[in-house]
């Protein structure tokens, strides 16, 4: 399936007009980064090198039409450049000897007609609020028109003229047509390239199916296979990824001086603005992204600024998470509550004889949920040291942030009883398998076997997130039991304890890791394929700064709310031991 032409085409006053020596040769400024409304939104497209895909409009063969009718070509484009400071697209336009083309050239030399208009394929779009972005785009004709929308340039942008007009010449390609907003209409085809369904999700745009609804489709459709945390590890071809630091944001909050964080102060106004339940302001979830420790002989130097990549949160909160560690998927970026479908029930081939009829199966579903539920942290800085702007300071106020984010999600996936506002954790999901010690403050090897046989009964493939997570106490018990007569002394859990990052790896336990928390029941032993475990993230950090409380003693609380949720996919692919 060819991918469908987004063609949009916006308009703008003209410069003065320049008639070249030869005249009928026109110069003209096509486009620029004027904001233009469009219905519901603001749009703006990127005027750099790596933005633009000039290769047909400066191929010489661009056309230059009236009114953006390809019935009515009335000369073509000849030259065009990119007017780097000032941000605007400049083409030479040569008009044809027509009788049209000769009363279009009068009208522009008497100043009649100033106006010009560009139509143009989206390539690559960014959503900030209200705004969106083109961060990569071609355009594929210039056009003469009436009415201008971005009024500094000419023969640049067409005005929307009045809903129901049959002359309307403003073409949004699906998203108009089908009423997505163009910041959907360009998730879903993220979601689509990203997941290998790049041509359900051209059918999904054109049929106008909500984000939610494919993002279902995405989820049925992948089945075993990792979920894609939501976030490109790359930066997009010709995309600008405005970075997001803390500190100045910080600074800029408490002494009211932005002029270091002025890009951080907009981010933040507009994700204020489109968010949900706000206590303080919103910030990017990835600016909570910590650096490998700094040593410095001197004086510090610069905070290298962060990408704005919400992968990096994953990243951040990785080393305090056993969870994370061990497999469980985050699935980020969500803007709304998810339902997942999961088949409950497949159909089974049959064997029969030549002529048999085949028994009818039909797959059941139902649906596991991710609803946004607040968590908060709170963490205190000195304010001198704030002020400062000492990059260690910096990170370790994003590090202590995300430890007690961690911590929490740890707890929930692991334990969380379900009753609001704690999400439900492993433990207490409806159908997993779960069997009693045989006596308490023990484990047997057959008991480990038979933990491991009962998810495999269920036809749950192990797969590289299978591990064990243990107390404390019980990891301790497990050390001191050994396997079975006449393994010369062999524990159950082997190997050397080992701490990554933060986390506890007790060992192996059957050649899978085995991870040792306190969020752990003290009398339980849980196995199971951590992959099936999802953590939606929602938006981004809410950031209220309390300078009073401490103010006696120089310190600010700094309190940061997020939304998450916790859901277990599959709740055959784990089995708990209890009672030990």
């Amino acid at each position: 399936m060819n991918k469908p032409l987004q063609t949009r085409f916006l308009t703008t006053a003209a410069d003065p007009v320049e008639i070249t020596g030869d005249d009928r040769r026109v110069s003209v400024a096509v486009s620029s980064e004027q904001p233009v409304e469009r219905q519901g939104y603001v749009e703006i497209l990127r005027h750099d090198p790596a933005a633009i895909d000039l290769s047909f409009l400066g191929s010489g063969n661009a056309p230059l039409l009236l009114d953006h009718d390809p019935r009515r070509q009335i000369g073509v484009v000849e030259k065009i450049s990119l007017d780097g400071p000032g941000k605007v697209l400049r083409a030479t336009v040569r008009l044809s000897a027509s009788p049209e083309a000769d009363q279009v050239l009068r009208d522009i030399k008497d100043r009649i007609r100033s106006n010009v208009s560009v139509g143009y394929q989206v390539l690559m779009v960014e959503t900030r609020g209200e705004r969106t972005i083109v961060t990569r785009w071609k355009p594929y004709e210039v056009s003469i028109v009436s009415i201008p929308a971005d009024e500094t340039v000419g023969v640049g942008r067409a005005f929307d003229p009045a809903p129901g007009d049959t002359q309307q010449k403003e073409i949004v390609a699906m998203t108009e047509q089908t009423k997505l907003t163009p910041s959907h209409a360009a998730q879903i085809m993220d979601l689509g390239h990203r997941h290998g369904m790049a041509d359900a999700a051209y059918r999904a745009v054109e049929e106008g199916t909500s984000l939610s609804d494919f993002r279902q489709k995405v989820l049925a459709r992948i089945g075993n296979a990792p979920l894609n945390p939501g976030f490109d590890h790359e930066t997009p071809r010709g995309g600008v990824r405005v970075p997001f630091h803390l500190g100045n944001y910080l600074r800029g909050r408490i002494t009211n001086d932005w002029s270091d964080a002025r890009d951080e102060r907009e981010q933040s106004a507009e994700l204020t603005r489109s968010a949900r339940g706000v206590r303080g302001m919103v910030v990017p979830i990835e600016a909570l992204h910590t650096r490998a420790p700094m040593l410095t002989t001197g004086v510090a130097g610069p905070l290298t600024t962060v990408e704005h990549r919400g992968d990096l949160f994953i990243d951040a909160l990785r080393p305090a998470s056993f969870a994370i560690q061990a497999g469980a998927q985050m699935v980020g970026g969500l803007t709304s509550d998810v339902s997942i479908p999961r088949e409950t029930t497949a159909p089974a081939a049959s064997w029969i004889t030549e002529g048999g009829s085949i028994a009818e199966g039909n797959p059941a579903f139902d649906n596991v949920t991710l609803n946004a539920t607040m968590l908060a942290a709170r963490t205190t800085v000195s304010r001198k040291a704030l002020l400062q702007g000492i990059p260690q300071m910096d990170d370790l106020l994003k590090r202590s942030i995300n430890a007690q984010f961690a911590s929490a999600l740890d707890a929930a996936v692991i334990s969380g009883s379900g009753v609001a506002p704690i999400p439900r954790g492993i433990q207490a999901t409806v159908g997993i398998n779960s069997f009693a010690a045989a006596g308490a403050g023990a484990v047997t090897w057959e008991e480990i076997i038979a933990a491991w046989a009962a998810v495999a009964s269920d036809n749950i493939m192990p797969d590289s997130s299978m591990a064990w997570v243990a107390h404390p106490t019980v990891a301790a018990i497990l050390r001191n039991t050994e396997k079975f007569a006449g393994s010369s002394g062999e524990p159950i859990l082997g190997d050397v304890t080992e701490i990554r990052d933060g986390s506890i790896l007790a060992g192996t336990i059957m050649g899978r890791p085995a991870f040792e928390t306190s969020h752990a029941s003290a009398t339980t032993l849980t196995l199971g394929r951590m992959s099936d475990v999802l953590i939606g993230q929602f938006g981004g950090v809410d950031f209220v700064i309390d300078e009073y409380t401490g103010a006696s003693t120089g310190t600010i609380a700094i309190y940061a709310y997020a939304f998450f949720d916790i859901t277990v996919r599959r709740p055959q692919s784990f089995c708990v031991i209890t009672g030990i």
